[in-house]
């Protein structure tokens, strides 16, 4: 399997339409940019922490692009609001942000 699959499933999911179906397809595409960046990290020769964790993969990341590490910061908060914030709106556009890690993931491709 590979991390752009992650995006595939999320685009398919949303098509399904329904609020569970945005916040799985928001989660899989964050999985999608994590995996992603975490490649990324390995082939700068960053170090990838113990676990490893979220917010210290987008730490790492941040050495080598510090607006992609940013960014995979801001998209994990999506994707807890997704997973675990079910009273809270996710506050995105689910296509959009399917768009936004296609856009990181050719980023992180490149990096």
């Amino acid at each position: 399997m590979k991390p752009i699959d992650f995006l595939n499933s999320a685009q398919a999911i949303l098509a399904l339409q329904g609020e569970p179906n945005v916040r799985n397809a928001i989660s899989r595409s964050y999985y999608a940019v994590y995996h992603k960046g975490l490649a990324a990290i390995a082939r700068r020769g960053l170090p990838v922490y113990q676990g490893p964790s979220h917010l210290e993969a987008a730490e790492s990341l941040k050495k080598a692009d510090r607006r992609l590490g940013i960014l995979l910061r801001d998209y994990h908060k999506k994707r807890v609001i997704a997973d675990y914030h079910l009273d809270e709106d996710v506050g995105v556009d689910p296509q959009d942000f399917i768009g936004r890690c296609r856009e990181m993931i050719d980023e992180l491709d490149k990096l």
